[in-house]
């Protein structure tokens, strides 16, 4: 967990700033949603869409969240029905509203006309620095893309369970950041060894199709042998 420097009452900002760097919640980040606890522990998610944009402890962030203890009061107010549901994701400021001996209130307003108003003890910041990490809540980090509109998306047209949709999700941030770095290898094959596209293609084959049968699995699908190779799922090997 990371202390944060709150901001100047009343001063619109973007950017949540530590003693080890700072994130930009503004330009370079998806909100991807909330999750709160009957305990009163709220935790507002962000998933960070540029690498090296944000930096903490001089390592990039690939995802952010404010985490909330001793929650006493949450509001949510609608998105405006006139702006499409895709600008709440971007986020336009938050403020510090009120600031106590013993609680703080924070506004954050989204490009959606969205407000989160959120009363707590304290809060602080936790980072994923890579895609396979969790926060300290068990929160996954994941790839930088727009989780919280696909998982939406799945919800909404497939019906699926959110915390099922944001599972899909997962595995195939995983499957693309496979696919982003092996892809400049694919296209400048010749500017790289043997050995080091023998080592990436291998890696990419033995780790990315778990994450793709999984996230048909949670979908309902289950994978089969198009080609007819004789293919079994081997169960994982245990230590």
């Amino acid at each position: 967990m990371h202390p944060i420097i709150l901001p100047d009452l009343g001063v619109p900002e973007i950017e949540v700033r530590t003693p080890t760097g700072q994130v930009d919640l503004h330009n370079f980040a998806n909100f991807d949603g909330l999750q709160y606890g009957v305990s009163g522990a709220l935790s507002l998610r962000w998933t960070l869409i540029e690498d090296d944009s944000s930096k903490l402890d001089d390592r990039p962030v690939k995802t952010a969240q404010l985490n909330f203890e001793g929650v006493t009061n949450l509001s949510i107010s609608p998105p405006d029905p006139e702006i499409p549901r895709y600008e709440d994701a971007s986020l336009e400021h938050f403020r510090l509203v009120e600031k106590g001996p013993d609680s703080l209130q924070m506004a954050f307003e989204f490009m959606g006309g969205s407000i989160i108003e959120v009363t707590a003890r304290q809060v602080n910041l936790s980072v994923c620095h890579s895609f396979f990490e969790t926060h300290e809540n068990g929160t996954r980090g994941t790839v930088g893309i727009d989780t919280g509109r696909l998982a939406d998306a799945l919800h909404v047209f497939w019906q699926l369970p959110l915390e099922t949709a944001y599972d899909v999700v997962f595995h195939l941030g995983d499957a693309a950041d496979d696919w982003r770095r092996l892809l400049p290898m694919l296209e400048k094959a010749n500017e790289f060894s043997d050995a080091k596209l023998g080592e990436e293609i291998l890696s990419m084959l033995i780790h990315t199709p778990n994450h793709l049968m999984a996230a048909a699995h949670l979908m309902g699908h289950t994978p089969t042998d198009v080609w007819g190779l004789g293919i079994e799922v081997a169960p994982e090997a245990s230590s």
